[in-house]
């Protein structure tokens, strides 16, 4: 069968994610088309080609790692084929009318465990939404999760069903991230999605729809060339309790910006862990003091006339990874129901704030295009 080595490389990426006690892929030829597979810890991903290619048939397992290094030096069209034993992929390159002949062994006695269907449950509930939109969530939420292995109760993106639709959450216990995602939805969930299963699925989704089917403790995702199953995380904690009801806003400011404003005041401190203190008053005035150096820098901003001067510090590395991603997925997901989409400003981040009762303030950092997208901070208060 014939391939683009592009097309193929892009096949075999997303494999390297299942965490697998084998360092092996099937690698088949059946029903005309390529499929490629891998399984995994809870996990089980299938990637195939669309279209029928060939009326051949055949089926090998090879080295995950190594395919994925071989096929990423690749470019040009490419044939594939196994040799009349099946103990050899056989690759025939061609680029720019020079032609190259390859072979990489197969991993014997190996077949059975690699060559199997992936199943959907019967009474798994169904949802529809984009793949770009569900990629987009991942993402955006993904910068603020817990690391699986330190707070297991934290790992991994929260996707459930509220009133209004359906909603993702994520968090590590001192910030918190939240955007509401549009889809159809048949019924209702509350569910994670693991860490490593959100690797595969920014490695393998596309733009066009996207199935998400959810029956219980294991879901299923489904795209055009790609089917992946994973096991979810339950009991997540109740985390939308921490979405406020009301946000006093401070000041609005252009992302790119405040981005280049938090870039410039961290040459001022080597440790990785240091502060930014935001100044508002009649302007939004940043700064980083380090052991010997102090850095101060002044943002344009439109400074909300209720609110009097107003001092907080918050994570350089956290706040810079959330207003930098935003900077950076301006024009993504502009909500679609208003006539004057266009109008509204896509890289625009206003910031606000909430007070607890124990004097505690939580930093807020929304955007106007997008205003189920949320960011929270635990700052603290000058």
């Amino acid at each position: 069968m014939e391939i683009k080595a592009q097309t193929l490389a892009g096949m075999v990426r997303p494999m390297r994610h299942i965490l697998t006690p084998y360092d092996e892929m099937g690698f088949s030829f059946v029903d005309n088309h390529l499929e490629l597979t891998a399984y995994g810890d809870n996990m089980a991903l299938s990637v195939y080609t669309p279209r029928p290619e060939h009326s051949w048939e055949g089926y090998l397992v090879i080295p995950k790692i190594k395919a994925g290094q071989f096929f990423n030096k690749l470019s040009g069209d490419l044939t594939l084929g196994v040799d009349e034993n099946n103990n050899q992929l056989c690759v025939t390159a061609l680029n720019r009318g020079l032609r190259t002949n390859y072979t990489l062994e197969a991993v014997p006695d190996k077949k059975d465990y690699f060559h199997r269907d992936i199943t959907i449950s019967r009474q798994a509930l169904k949802m529809i939404c984009s793949g770009a939109d569900f990629k987009y969530m991942l993402e955006c939420l993904g910068l603020f999760t817990e690391e699986q292995g330190l707070r297991q109760a934290l790992a991994g993106i929260n996707l459930r069903v509220d009133e209004e639709g359906l909603v993702a959450y994520s968090t590590d216990g001192f910030k918190f991230s939240t955007l509401r995602l549009e889809g159809v939805v048949s019924g209702d969930f509350n569910v994670a999605i693991p860490p490593a299963a959100v690797d595969v699925l920014l490695s393998s989704l596309k733009d066009g729809d996207l199935e998400v089917w959810i029956d219980e403790d294991k879901g299923w995702f489904v795209q055009e060339g790609m089917t992946f199953e994973t096991s979810f995380l339950l009991d997540y904690p109740d985390v939308p309790r921490l979405v406020p009801d009301k946000i006093e806003p401070l000041c609005e400011v252009d992302s790119e910006d405040l981005a280049r404003a938090l870039k410039i005041v961290r040459l001022a401190s080597d440790d990785k862990n240091y502060m930014v203190s935001f100044v508002v008053d009649d302007k939004l005035t940043l700064g980083v003091k380090g052991l010997f150096t102090k850095a101060v820098h002044e943002c344009r901003a439109i400074i909300s006339p209720e609110e009097d001067k107003m001092y907080f510090n918050l994570r350089g590395a956290d706040v810079f990874q959330a207003v930098n991603f935003i900077a950076n997925s301006k024009g993504a997901l502009l909500p679609t129901d208003e006539e004057n989409v266009h109008k509204i400003d896509a890289g625009a981040i206003v910031i606000g704030y909430v007070k607890g009762s124990s004097g505690a303030v939580k930093i807020i950092l929304t955007n106007p295009a997008r205003p189920h997208q949320l960011f929270l901070f635990m700052g603290k208060e000058q």
